[in-house]
């Protein structure tokens, strides 16, 4: 069983070693070029591989090898890690599940501090992914009154702007362009609106989905879930995908050979992009606009039916209400004749 409890140095060490070439990435990541270079064009010049910091876990986005450290060992030839045969620390968080499965990555949730609270880790299997909590030594989260928090919630006092992502690999995606970004433990099926405890009335929200259904129904249960919780809300949209991207995370690997010029577009994006307004017949104006002087009222009848205007009649139950309307004759000439009328159209 491979074990948990390895520092970042200790793994990029290894790797190093026996030949892959590993830069910064992200924090819970080293970027790797793939030692499977036939399967890549040019040798990965451009890296499309990942290397978990806290794992050793390898995985390439291109060519879909994938693996901890003494599996590609032994398909590779390499030395064996030095951590082989290393037990266990009681209460560490594990790198396979119950069954023995590996976990792929780990995403810690932290308190304001920067204080694991409690930790995300994801499995991939042939039905997709699949995701387990862990807690205080533990699998789950029942029972041991936690408190869920945004992801990277240490860093979101900091923000100006928080895109509200799907995942937390987007998260880590939209860091890489210089972005303070956040998602719930829950994903695409999250309650957002938990959300806006942790954001201030002065941080405007960008929404961005991934791409497909799953995505527009994860922007639309944000929006709904904001409005009015926030200073202000965008709607946005990847722009120039290539085939195969979806999400945040995609269209950033996809750019990793000018991080800078990714950045700055999707700024652009952000910037161009309108504020969202809830679809309603009432919008949110500012005080001097209803205090503008209106234009004047132009009666059909006197003080009883306006033109262009809604007039509402209203009296006690059995007043014969619309008796009182329909019965005058100045209303039945046109119902009758169905010509054009002063309310501006056929009546008939």
């Amino acid at each position: 069983m491979v074990i948990s409890g390895l520092s970042p140095g200790e793994i990029a060490a290894y790797y190093r070693r026996v030949g892959v070439q590993l830069g910064d990435g992200t924090d819970d990541w080293f970027r790797a070029r793939c030692p499977n270079r036939a399967e890549h064009n040019h040798g990965d010049a451009n890296p499309s591989a990942g290397v978990a910091k806290t794992t050793g876990f390898f995985k390439c986005q291109k060519c879909g090898l994938s693996g901890f450290a003494d599996q590609l060992a032994a398909r590779f030839g390499w030395p064996p890690p030095a951590w082989n045969g290393r037990g266990p620390v009681a209460g560490e968080r594990p790198i396979t599940d119950r069954d023995g499965r590996p976990m792929v990555c780990w995403h810690d949730y932290t308190d304001e501090g920067g204080r694991t609270l409690y930790s995300k880790a994801r499995m991939d299997t042939p039905a997709g992914k699949e995701f387990f909590f862990w807690a205080q030594g533990s699998w789950g989260l029942k029972g041991k009154n936690i408190r869920r928090v945004p992801f990277r919630l240490h860093r979101l006092g900091k923000a100006e702007e928080v895109p509200i992502l799907e995942g937390e690999s987007d998260v880590l995606g939209a860091e890489e362009l210089g972005f303070i970004a956040t998602t719930t433990d829950n994903g695409a099926e999250g309650d957002l609106s938990v959300l806006a405890r942790f954001l201030t009335t002065m941080q405007p929200v960008v929404v961005l989905g991934d791409e497909d259904d799953d995505g527009e129904a994860y922007r639309a249960n944000a929006l709904k879930s904001l409005t009015g919780r926030v200073a202000s809300l965008k709607s946005i949209h990847l722009p120039e995908l290539n085939p195969g991207e979806k999400d945040p995370r995609d269209w950033v690997a996809a750019r990793r050979n000018d991080l800078q010029a990714a950045a700055e577009r999707s700024a652009t994006v952000i910037e161009d992009t309108e504020e969202w307004q809830p679809a309603s017949e009432f919008r949110i104006g500012r005080a001097s606009e209803a205090l503008k002087p209106r234009p004047p009222m132009t009666w059909i009848v006197e003080r009883f039916l306006g033109r262009r205007w809604v007039s509402i009649f209203f009296g006690d139950p059995g007043a014969k209400k619309p008796m009182r309307f329909t019965t005058r004759p100045f209303v039945l000439p046109w119902a009758n004749r169905g010509s054009d009328s002063p309310l501006g159209g056929p009546q008939c």
